[in-house]
């Protein structure tokens, strides 16, 4: 027996009756039930309990290191900006407009459409002595003191911020060598 097709609700009292009739027919068509990864499930003779807490928690562990990764790109509410999970370059924690993106509260950085990508100082030798976050139009091109590296991209419509693309996921290192900056994972 299949279940009937649900029909569009209207309030949220009927969408849960409605959700818990449907899973009542599926279990009724897909007996015997088995249990997975995070699903346990325990049959008496009038009910069959499932419980998914361990599964909720799994994913809960994994959406929040998803969420926590360094340099994630978030849109700020109400406002064109985003705010930066904080990361770092070569031990830098960087800077929006002079403010460590560790700070509590954080920083916003107003953006418009366009890559978002970390500015980094350099000195004489070579060494990483600053590092800022900023956004524009394109990603400048390197300088003998200033080397960029995109950490993602923005679309941005009145206030609504839209993350396109996210290139950075972990904190990253940066190597000079001849002139040429390589970057990497840290």
């Amino acid at each position: 027996m299949q279940p009937a097709r649900p029909e569009k609700l209207t309030t949220a009292p009927k969408a849960f009756l409605l959700i818990a009739k449907t899973i009542n027919q599926l279990i009724a068509f897909c007996l015997p039930l088995s249990a997975g990864t995070g699903i346990k499930i325990t049959h008496s003779a009038e009910n069959i309990l499932i419980d998914a807490s361990e599964l909720a928690e799994r994913t809960r562990n994994l959406e929040n290191q998803i969420l926590n990764t360094p340099f994630r790109i978030i849109p700020a509410d109400g406002v064109a900006a985003v705010l930066i999970i904080p990361g770092d370059v070569e031990n830098i924690v960087p800077e929006i407009g002079g403010t460590s993106i560790a700070a509590i509260p954080p920083p916003q950085l107003s953006v418009s459409s366009g890559p978002v990508y970390l500015e980094c100082t350099m000195d004489a030798a070579g060494t990483l002595t600053a590092a800022e976050i900023k956004n524009a139009g394109s990603l400048p091109a390197d300088t003998s003191t200033l080397r960029y590296r995109q950490i993602g991209t923005v679309s941005v419509s009145g206030t609504i911020v839209i993350v396109t693309t996210q290139t950075v996921r972990t904190s990253v290192s940066h190597k000079l060598c001849g002139g040429l900056s390589t970057w990497g994972t840290a």
